[in-house]
């Protein structure tokens, strides 16, 4: 299961960008999955070492556990995250993202329109589908929660994957034109 999630989206860049893949290569998508690990590894490290401070302050952990445990939580989560990450990744940001640059928009201006879509519609599946009963007796709170709950995820993951490949194509494309 795992190969199909790493194996699809590397399958998609490359039907996706047909005869433009001799020009762009894996490189970029390489570059942009390596990224959004970083901003994976960043964001499970932050938020097990914000639980465990919560922790901490309501007395249910010591202070000298707490790199033992927080290095545990990062792992963890980090894992347990893959399972929405390279769906999201490789079924959503690799088709639009290589779409782009088949046919040359790949932009700042078009990336971050591409990430606020992705953000909105996250919030709007999640919303549109209260999973307990504080969500569909608070509408309008849980709309907020879902704004600010997925806000972190997507600028320290789906962010840097896009930049990523912005990035590694864009010096890719200024080297060639270099060397001409």
């Amino acid at each position: 299961m795992i190969l199909a999630a790493v194996a699809v989206p590397f399958l998609l860049w490359i039907l996706i960008l047909g005869k433009k893949f001799n020009l762009v290569g894996l490189r970029p998508l390489v570059i942009g999955y390596a990224c959004a690990t970083l901003g994976l590894l960043v964001y499970s490290f932050t938020w097990s070492y914000l639980q465990f401070d919560d922790r901490i302050a309501k007395g249910l952990l010591g202070q000298n556990e707490r790199w033992s445990v927080v290095t545990g939580w990062t792992i963890y989560l980090a894992v347990l995250n893959l399972i929405f990450v390279l769906p999201g990744l490789g079924l959503i940001l690799v088709p639009v993202s290589a779409a782009l640059l088949k046919f040359q928009k790949l932009d700042l201006r078009r990336l971050v329109v591409v990430i606020v879509a992705v953000w909105l519609a996250v919030v709007l599946i999640t919303w549109s589908s209260p999973s307990n009963q504080w969500h569909i007796e608070h509408r309008l709170e849980s709309l907020q929660w879902a704004l600010v709950e997925f806000i972190s995820p997507i600028m320290l993951i789906a962010l840097p994957f896009m930049l990523g490949i912005w990035g590694s194509y864009n010096r890719k494309a200024f080297m060639q034109n270099e060397d001409a």
